[in-house]
């Protein structure tokens, strides 16, 4: 085959295979969901291209629950299992504490540390730097609401970290301790969470989302479709 044709033939692969296979930018979606019976909801997308994340986060309470405290530093993160060097599957912990589960202890709130087996560690820290020490830059919920968008530069290893997204989770923290309720620091943060009755618990999960990724437009897949057919042709042609 000579090189016209083996160009041909790439191209007519390249419509065939998935956008992704090209590291073309890939878009996920998640459905923002309450953690610790708090109400919020909203939706969550996360966009990678290369080493390039872009995340925006869009929630608020629906009047169920304790919502999301305005003025509050709120930390958030994109959060992973990994065992062994392996990605593996992350999901939701149940919105209250499973007393048949083991993981959980007596007090009345999924905690952070109750909640990592299911939605695993940190692997991408969600303010304005991606630094764990840039604590103030993290949303802060002006009118009950976070509405977040940053672009960041990933190191290979948070690539890896977090690839494919799918695997991975959104986790919004931060909540006041409620009335009747019991808390436990053992399972949170000591000197971050307040140990305060009614204080502020800085680490504790409201909500959490699953990445799935967006489909593709059938316009665009239509032109993958007809980009694939129109090369196969071609290449038809030229091996006759």
């Amino acid at each position: 085959m000579n090189n016209f044709c083996k160009r041909a033939a790439a191209t007519a692969l390249a419509a065939l295979l998935p956008v992704g296979a090209f590291a073309a930018p890939v878009t996920y979606i998640g459905k923002i969901t309450e953690l610790n019976e708090s109400g919020v909801f909203g939706t969550t997308t996360a966009t990678i291209d290369g080493n390039m994340l872009t995340v925006t986060v869009d929630a608020k309470s629906d009047g169920t629950g304790f919502g999301i405290a305005p003025g509050q530093v709120h930390i958030q993160h994109i959060h992973g299992v990994i065992e062994n060097g392996q990605n593996l599957d992350s999901v939701p912990p149940p919105n209250l504490p499973d007393r048949d589960n083991p993981i959980f202890d007596d007090d009345d709130y999924v905690e952070l540390a109750e909640g990592a087996p299911f939605y695993g560690g940190i692997r991408v820290f969600l303010n304005a730097t991606n630094d764990p020490n840039d604590f103030a830059t993290f949303p802060d919920a002006t009118g009950g609401m976070i509405n977040f968008s940053q672009r960041y530069i990933l190191t290979p290893d948070q690539v890896a970290s977090i690839s494919p997204l799918n695997l991975r989770e959104y986790v919004l923290h931060g909540a006041f301790d409620q009335p009747g309720k019991t808390f436990s620091i053992e399972n949170s943060l000591a000197g971050v969470d307040s140990e305060v009755e009614g204080g502020y618990l800085t680490s504790l999960p409201i909500a959490t989302a699953t990445y799935e990724m967006a489909p593709i437009p059938l316009p665009a897949a239509g032109v993958l479709l007809l980009g694939a057919l129109g090369g196969l042709a071609g290449l038809r042609r030229l091996r006759k």
